[in-house]
């Protein structure tokens, strides 16, 4: 009689669980772009996300580690994963209430590839790449293109069968990188063709700028970068522009792409992240006139004048478009050049020349204006042999005419006989301008107006051998940042990096040997921090646009967007333990953003703690509010309540969730995980029936 009751109750409680709950269990599941065939982007830690049941605990393994998270009430669950070195294939596990299989999955190198149709148009819109179709078979790279919102979008293994609708100018850009690294190379493509610059910029920017008034602001952000945001990548590759190219828009092209730049990286939360771009083509008819107004030369003008941004490059193609055609058929070239500062200042290949000449500075003596020149190369010469062309020259009433220019080492002088007193040189400055300039490795020098404020470019990119920003660390090749800088397998990284191998939460916890505060983390004796340490007067690589890192560490140090600085007394292995009150290592919301260590609500461990058998401090975790042995739990410390977890001596299902499978009486090795009230006086009146 006894067991008949039993079993007659046991449905009342699993329902009761659902009541409880407040609505079924869903499948665990990741969001795109997670999928089979995908390349993850390595030294860096590796974000993950998806969907599951609100209070599901879902593990995701990828290789030899695996991460836990408790989904929270929005159901959006994410959680990071060590950094790791190149790999694959390897197998993504993500489990929860069911399990889901990625396989074919790589770490390597990973770039978005973003902007109009230039990036937009696919190697099958082209008649001259159909040979180039055919042969297309690079397993190691692979491509995720997002086309229309909605639509199921899978990741391409590069094959003749599958190569047609990748972007031209993004294949020919990763075909360089994998053949560069031997690494696998993921290509994200968010790019649509006929779309402004105010289309692209994010959310935060637009509120932060209210005075951008284009109907179309945030559009294209909103349907094809949203989606991917935080996905781990090296940086960005661009080429837009073409749909600015009217006297409204391009007087302001250069301040908005300076916004699009600085607020894709702050969205990403990976710090100053390389950003290359493809400077426009020549287009129209022909210049003739030195007075020529050219919007399209005004666009070129404020993505040369983006290079004062750091970790920021340019390639020049005025030179291989197509008159009266945008879409000029030369991508191949377009994306060797884009590729090459990638080569120069990530990949290792220190000595390759990797822009044309750039225009930096002018000194007018009397009748001269003698232009100062970076990258120069081997040195300038003129396209052909020939005289220089193509500059054009003015005093103060800015009536240009054609100068002579002739090159002087690694200078070129322009002068004029119907202009005694000059104040201006401009150069290239047209749709389809005249140009001459070049350096020896046969690259162009970009246009240009001295009317434009002086061009200090920033160079380098924060991060050691493995770091985020090149291999070279901060400020180039003599700057500080080797294999133990910031961003280095096992030191802090970009603004929510904190972390290698052996990260918050790890092994070794933090402050351990390889995590932050340890021997060569941040503030070590070789990190930041140290005898020499990265940064100018407040970030790593120096302030603002000074090219090469300061002698002193910055003033809020490298990695995050926190006034706390790592290794401080509230950051990790400070004074106050891992993930202080409020700011940890790694920026405002620490290691692994909003729901992990040092997020401003949860301290070491966050909601889904990391690296404790039960964590602490946690929403959802032991020491919680709901925790092992509270109001709502069963057993004492080894038991669970429904928003509890299993002691170390407890067992259980789906601990701290609603749908768990009870295994029989409570004891120190068996728990009723997620019983809750109801089954709990349920209990004792079998107990009281038992007494009797």
């Amino acid at each position: 009689m006894r067991c008949k009751s039993i079993i007659a109750i046991v449905p009342m409680v699993v329902l009761c669980q659902d009541w409880l709950c407040g609505s079924a269990l869903a499948n665990v599941a990741v969001k795109p772009p997670f999928a089979s065939s995908m390349v993850l982007q390595r030294d860096m830690p590796i974000p993950v996300w998806g969907t599951a049941t609100n209070g599901e605990q879902v593990s995701v393994t990828l290789d030899t580690q695996t991460k836990t998270v408790a989904t929270p009430s929005s159901g959006n669950w994410t959680l990071k994963l060590d950094a790791m070195a190149a790999a694959g294939p390897l197998t993504m596990t993500i489990k929860g209430n069911n399990t889901v299989t990625l396989t074919d999955v790589y770490v390597g190198e990973v770039w978005q590839a973003g902007g109009q149709s230039n990036m937009d148009t696919r190697l099958n819109y082209y008649s001259n790449m159909a040979s180039e179709i055919t042969s297309a078979n690079i397993p190691l790279m692979r491509y995720y293109t997002l086309r229309q919102p909605g639509q199921t979008t899978t990741w391409e293994v590069v094959s003749p069968s599958t190569a047609g609708p990748l972007s031209a100018l993004a294949y020919f850009f990763g075909k360089e990188i994998q053949k560069a690294t031997g690494l696998a190379v993921g290509l994200v493509v968010t790019a649509v063709g006929g779309t402004t610059i105010a289309s692209w910029l994010d959310p935060a920017t637009l509120a932060a700028n209210p005075s951008i008034a284009d109907g179309d602001k945030g559009s294209m952000w909103n349907s094809w970068v949203a989606p991917v945001v935080g996905y781990g990548i090296r940086g960005t590759v661009w080429i837009q522009g073409e749909q600015n190219c009217n006297a409204t828009d391009a007087p302001t092209y250069g301040d908005r792409f300076n916004l699009l730049i600085k607020g894709w990286r702050a969205a990403w939360s990976q710090g100053d992240f390389p950003f290359y771009y493809g400077q426009l083509s020549n287009i129209h008819s022909a210049q003739t006139d030195p007075n020529n107004t050219s919007n399209v030369a005004q666009v070129r003008e404020g993505q040369r004048l983006a290079l004062a941004l750091a970790n920021t490059a340019m390639s020049v193609n005025f030179d291989i478009g197509t008159p009266n055609n945008w879409h000029f058929p030369n991508k191949a070239e377009a994306g060797r050049r884009l590729a090459l500062p990638a080569r120069a200042l990530l990949y290792g290949e220190d000595t390759l020349v990797y822009s044309g000449p750039l225009y930096l500075s002018k000194t007018i003596s009397g009748n001269q204006v003698t232009l100062h020149f970076d990258h120069v190369g081997g040195g300038l010469v003129a396209q052909g042999g020939g005289a220089l062309s193509g500059f054009a020259i003015a005093g103060a009433t800015g009536n240009w005419v054609w100068g002579d220019a002739v090159i002087s080492g690694s200078t070129v002088i322009v002068t004029s006989a119907s202009v005694p007193t000059p104040t201006r040189v401009r150069y290239g400055w047209g749709d389809d301008p005249v140009i001459s300039l070049f350096n020896k490795e046969g690259l162009p020098a970009s246009s240009f107006t001295t009317e434009s404020p002086d061009l200090v470019p920033a160079t380098g990119g924060t991060g050691g051998t493995t770091g985020t920003g090149g291999m070279t660390g901060t400020g180039g090749t003599t700057s500080t940042g080797g294999t133990t800088s910031t961003g280095g397998t096992t030191s802090t990284g970009g603004t929510t990096s904190t972390g290698g191998t052996t990260s918050t939460g790890g092994k070794t916890g933090t402050g351990g040997i390889s995590s932050t505060g340890g021997k060569t983390g941040t503030g070590g004796t070789s990190g930041t921090g140290g005898t020499t340490t990265t940064g100018g007067a407040t970030a790593t690589g120096g302030a603002s646009v000074v090219a090469t890192g300061g002698a002193a560490g910055g003033a809020t140090a490298a990695g995050g967007t926190s006034t706390v600085t790592t290794g401080g007394t509230k950051a990790s292995g400070g004074a106050m333990g891992s993930g202080g009150s409020i700011a940890a290592t790694g920026g405002a919301t620490g290691t692994g953003g909003g729901l992990s260590t040092g997020g401003t609500v949860a301290a070491s461990g966050g909601v889904s703690s990391t690296g404790g058998v039960a964590a602490s401090g946690g929403i959802l975790s032991a020491g919680g509010a709901v925790n092992a042995g509270g109001i709502l739990s069963s057993a004492g410390t080894s038991g669970s309540g429904i928003a509890g977890a299993a002691g170390t001596s407890g067992t259980s299902e789906n601990a701290g969730g609603c749908s768990c499978r009870i295994a029989g009486q409570p004891s120190s090795s068996t728990t009723l995980a997620g019983l809750g009230l109801l089954g709990l006086a349920v209990l004792r009146s079998l107990r009281r029936r038992r007494s009797h």
